[in-house]
């Protein structure tokens, strides 16, 4: 008699072994120090887990004394890092630091126009106590706070980031009335130049759809389509100049032709995304026209 047809299968057998891990304290171990820890971030930024991050500069030597441990960019959303590393417990002259760091980078000229984000990293943030002191500092500033734990894993291990605190995710609920985001808003943010060339990319992106109007959020100057937000493009004023963002096939043939005309071309390999100047737009006119037309074609597929 054949066996029943509902008989279940045997499950297939793990190709994967689970092995059992082991935290252990990095400070008190002889063969670990901070000089160790920079190294192993140097060589694998993706450690710290802060996106699509690359180490700028290590060891950097401030004008009024100290070193900055580490300097990380983001150059597809043009945020930059100041980051402070400490093994054990967190304690007050690593945060001051942390702050001191943190304030003196947002001075630099090459930066200015870019989000600065403060980055404490230390073994132990749950069981210090200054607990209560770095979530206060998170949430009155971009600070980000990452407990890093060690974990040894048979003969080996590795290190595991988990952020405490972050100061650059608005908090759930509503605290307190949140601000207008309107043009007034923007030139506050930006300038009157930044947002009056925005506003010039309006009548091209009206030949695609004549409901379309742009949108002030919080982040961006976004698209919308009637009662839709539709960001296949979006606009990001800064003092100087305008970041434009633009979602579209093939990224690296458009970065080519972008660099080529002579507009500065941003990192990122799932978004196009440059900068242009108030003075540039006429002159790249027919090229805006061209890309805006492809991406709202490709969003609307």
């Amino acid at each position: 008699m054949e066996a029943s047809a509902s008989t279940s299968a045997a499950p297939a057998k793990s190709k994967l072994t689970y092995i059992p891990s082991e935290s252990f304290s990095l400070k008190s171990h002889p063969g670990f120090d901070e000089n160790w820890l920079e190294k192993q971030i140097l060589e694998h930024p993706e450690i710290l887990d802060l996106d699509d991050t690359k180490v700028v500069r290590s060891q950097v030597l401030q004008k009024g004394g100290g070193k900055v441990d580490l300097l990380l960019s983001d150059e597809e959303n043009e945020r930059f890092y100041t980051v402070e590393l400490m093994l054990g417990a967190v304690d007050a002259s690593h945060i001051v630091r942390t702050i001191e760091y943190f304030l003196r980078e947002q001075t630099r000229a090459e930066t200015e126009n870019w989000t600065h984000v403060a980055v404490l990293v230390a073994e132990d943030i749950r069981g210090s106590r200054f607990l209560g002191v770095v979530k206060y500092l998170s949430e009155v500033m971009p600070l980000i706070v990452i407990e890093l734990s060690a974990l040894r894993v048979g003969e080996n291990f590795t290190l595991k980031s988990t952020r405490i605190f972050d100061g650059t995710i608005e908090p759930e609920g509503e605290i307190e009335k949140q601000p207008d985001y309107t043009r007034k808003y923007w030139v506050e943010k930006s300038s009157e130049a930044s947002i009056e060339l925005v506003e010039k990319f309006l009548p091209i992106l009206q030949e695609l759809a004549n409901d379309l109007r742009q949108t002030y959020q919080k982040e961006f100057i976004g698209t919308a389509v009637g009662n839709r937000a539709e960001n296949f493009v979006h606009f990001v004023p800064n003092r100087t100049f305008v970041r434009v963002n633009t979602r579209i096939s093939d990224v690296a043939e458009w970065k080519k032709r972008i660099g080529d005309a002579g507009l500065k071309v941003m990192g990122g390999d799932e978004i196009l995304s440059f900068r242009v100047l108030p003075g540039q737009f006429e002159q790249h006119r027919n090229l805006f026209v061209e890309l805006f037309g492809q991406s709202y074609r490709e969003w609307f597929e």
